[in-house]
């Protein structure tokens, strides 16, 4: 869990700079959708995550957190394109 709050307190690198075109528009898509809707895939993936791992207690906000960022950073995921 230590890992999780450590990733979450770190500064921007020259990475997340070069990635904010494609941040924006990634939130810009979150911004479309319902947000139950989003909540729901959210934790359908975070579901399926913790059942390749056996349900094993102790790693809910990981596989949380880890399904929030799939979907943020692919936006192919939030059916982008089906208009």
């Amino acid at each position: 869990m230590a890992t999780v709050s450590k990733k979450l307190s770190q500064e921007p690198d020259a990475t997340t700079e070069r990635n904010e075109p494609l941040l924006l528009s990634v939130k810009a898509e979150v911004s479309r959708l319902d947000p139950e809707l989003f909540r729901q895939m959210v934790a359908a993936r975070a579901f399926y995550k913790a059942e390749q791992r056996g349900f094993e207690p102790g790693h809910e906000l990981e596989d949380w957190l880890e399904a929030e960022q799939e979907l943020l950073s692919n936006p192919a995921l939030l059916g982008k394109g089906k208009d």
